[in-house]
């Protein structure tokens, strides 16, 4: 189903990948599964709608915890969600609690270069 929603996505079918994205969610708490989670925040994020991709992370992100990497892009991304917003203490509390918590290095280390950024 990842492969699949990645596809639609390539082919410019961005609604159909978004549907292929939620069953994905929805059904698998696999790796796969959070992985596309991600891919789905991040195209909602894409459309210009950071809220319902902020409500997508906050509402199906429990279950991917274990998934370390994709579960600290979903925060990443929420971070950019929150600069987009002009929320830059959010964004900021965000991206130390990352680089506090992530046991993954590259996460930690994309976390403290955003907040580079936002210093």
């Amino acid at each position: 189903m990842l492969t699949k929603a990645k596809a639609e996505r390539e082919t410019n079918r961005k609604a159909d990948a978004e549907t292929t994205l939620m069953t994905l969610v929805n059904e698998y708490k696999t790796e796969q599964g959070a992985e596309g989670l991600y891919w789905l925040a991040y195209s909602f994020q894409e459309k210009g709608d950071v809220a319902q991709s902020n409500e997508t992370i906050f509402d199906f992100s429990g279950p991917f915890v274990d998934f370390g990497y994709w579960y600290g892009r979903m925060f990443l991304l929420l971070a950019d969600n929150y600069v987009t917003l002009g929320e830059d203490f959010q964004a900021k509390a965000t991206l130390e609690s990352i680089v506090e918590k992530s046991t993954n290095e590259e996460i930690k280390s994309m976390a403290q270069t955003k907040l580079q950024t936002l210093n």
